[in-house]
């Protein structure tokens, strides 16, 4: 039993230390996310592959459904007891990658434009 709460403590502190939230089926990369939109055409084919937006919005003219992930990890060294709290000051930080998708679609609701933006950095 001591194995199995050991065992279970440490993939506890390992899955903590990074995290993705959002929409999963767009991708994290250029590529990825190109890939994602191949076949697609009207809002209906965008909403069935991706699910509700999380933003929707106009803009020229256009109905632009949005759609993004974050990702993220970082140090989590203050979860050891004494190393941990030493180790805090010499390097905690947490990097972030933020993926958006724009879809664009026309009155009659086809998709005529999309675009995709890529944002990161660290804070900490």
């Amino acid at each position: 039993m001591k194995k199995f709460l050991l065992c279970l403590s440490v993939l506890f502190l390992i899955s903590a230390c990074s995290t993705t939230t959002g929409n999963l089926e767009i991708g994290t990369s250029e590529s990825k996310m190109q890939d994602s939109i191949v076949g697609l055409g009207t809002k209906r084919d965008v909403r069935d592959k991706f699910g509700v937006p999380n933003l929707i919005f106009e803009k020229d003219g256009l109905e632009y459904y949005e759609y993004k992930n974050v990702s993220g990890h970082g140090r989590y060294n203050w979860l050891l007891p004494i190393v941990g709290r030493l180790m805090y000051y010499f390097q905690d930080t947490y990097v972030y990658r933020e993926n958006n998708l724009f879809i664009g679609f026309d009155k009659s609701g086809n998709i005529v434009d999309w675009k995709t933006i890529h944002t990161g950095g660290t804070f900490g």
